[in-house]
């Protein structure tokens, strides 16, 4: 009887309180074609010498809004340093995968979809922009 008077009492909860409010995750895609082509650009640059470190800050000093979220240790993670830095073969398969995650069950059809001249016009001018090694946002395009 003493223990369920006892427990009657004790209303207030255990442990840390909540600060924070819970969000959403936000996964990102740094494989498809718009963000990788910068990616591998950078790595590329003989400044930054394939260093994860030094990669993501030339990325974000070039567009911070878009690389925000790129994080070193997932650069890292990407680099194969078993001999002389390159991408791993994970990296590059997805990659090659870019927009399509494996699979073609639903996700929303391209605007030009049914205008496939004025979409073949778009993709090779950017191509050709990509190619220049101009540096391509959602800004300039």
């Amino acid at each position: 009887m003493v223990k369920e008077h006892q427990h009657q009492h004790k209303k207030h909860s255990q442990g840390c309180k909540h600060i924070h409010k819970k969000q959403d995750t936000v996964y990102h895609n740094w494989h498809r074609p718009f963000t990788w082509v910068q990616i591998d650009n950078a790595a590329k640059n003989p400044s930054v010498a394939w260093s994860s470190t030094q990669i993501v800050q030339y990325l974000k000093k070039k567009d911070l809004v878009t690389f925000k979220g790129l994080a070193r240790s997932t650069v890292k993670g990407w680099i194969d340093c078993s001999g002389k830095p390159k991408w791993t073969e994970a990296a590059i398969r997805m990659a090659n995968l870019g927009n399509h995650q494996g699979h073609s069950n639903g996700g929303k059809k391209g605007i030009f979809m049914k205008y496939p001249a004025a979409e073949k016009a778009i993709v090779k001018r950017l191509e050709a922009l990509r190619d220049a090694g101009a540096v391509l946002t959602l800004i300039t395009i």
